[in-house]
């Protein structure tokens, strides 16, 4: 056999080989994926930044906390200054608007720091960034909000705040807010959910003389409900009304019933984020009793706290 066939065999051979191999790997291991790309991988949903037609800006990044602290950690990525730096110089233009920033956070963390509101302090620290890049105090509010989905990734909440704009003076209750926010989905079902409450009650019993702030499944929901509608509403407000049965002295039980009051408007703010100064609260004692028995069933139905959404 001549040389130059010897070598055209063996070049066809290792062809083979590697058509062989190509073949192989394609039809029993499967196509390599690609890679996953930093950003989607790292995303935690769109932040939008909305005043209507006014204003508009998007960033795939929020700022972010380490679970338990409370100093911001803000993303370098162009997206995200940029939206940032478009809302403060917004906000230097438009002194007329107003930017609330809702510090968020999980009903389980601690403020390491302090026993104060986690989530408020977390919205007072992306306050003093803001203010430090030239918005005016005056311009820039804060509150907070319980978490209601899972966005905690290796410890850090991805979605630690969001922002509202509202008209300047937004006591009026004529004037709306503008969600600058597409943090939660369903966020318009719940705001809708809590309109539907305006107006009614939600009664919670107390045991003599025991000062214990439980609620059912619903009345948690409806909670929630009646939070994303306030945030929603600047004329929103909660009455939180106190009341006892009629045994005892009536000073005393008028004491007991603002105790009362004074304990679920607490509770009821620490645990859904509603300020206090939205909360109004009074106790009346044995004044306004629903059933005028004198049995411990009648007892036990006037020893309750009411809580109304209603709007000023």
């Amino acid at each position: 056999m001549n040389k130059p066939l010897i070598i055209i065999l063996i070049l066809l051979f290792i062809g083979l080989l590697l058509l062989g191999a190509w073949y192989i790997s394609k039809t029993f291991c499967g196509v390599v994926p690609a890679a996953v790309p930093v950003a989607a991988s790292n995303s935690c949903g769109t932040w939008a930044f909305d005043d209507g037609e006014t204003f508009r800006a998007e960033s795939s990044r929020y700022y972010r906390f380490k679970r338990n602290e409370t100093k911001s950690i803000a993303s370098n990525r162009e997206d995200f200054q940029n939206a940032i730096s478009s809302t403060v110089n917004y906000l230097k233009k438009n002194k007329d608007r107003m930017l609330k920033i809702t510090g968020l956070y999980e009903s389980v963390e601690k403020n390491a720091n302090s026993n104060t509101n986690i989530g408020i302090a977390r919205a007072n620290d992306v306050k003093s960034r803001l203010t430090k890049m030239g918005v005016p105090s005056d311009q820039l509010q804060v509150d907070s909000e319980v978490l209601r989905e899972d966005v905690v990734h290796s410890d850090t909440l991805c979605r630690g705040a969001f922002f509202t704009f509202y008209p300047k003076g937004s006591g009026t209750s004529n004037l709306k807010a503008r969600s600058a926010t597409s943090y939660l989905a369903g966020a318009a079902t719940a705001v809708a959910a809590g309109k539907n409450l305006v107006g009614k009650d939600m009664t919670i019993y107390f045991g003599t003389n025991k000062d214990e702030l439980r609620l059912s499944a619903k009345e948690k929901q409806d909670m929630k409900d009646i939070k994303a509608y306030m945030d929603a509403t600047p004329a929103a407000r909660l009455n939180v009304s106190g009341h006892t049965d009629n045994r005892g002295d009536a000073a005393y039980n008028k004491k007991l019933s603002q105790g009362r009051a004074n304990f679920a408007a607490k509770e009821l703010s620490r645990r859904y984020g509603i300020s206090m100064n939205k909360i109004n609260v009074v106790g009346y004692g044995e004044e306004r009793p629903v059933d005028r028995g004198n049995n411990e069933a009648a007892w036990k139905k006037n020893r309750r706290v009411e809580v109304r959404l209603t709007e000023k």
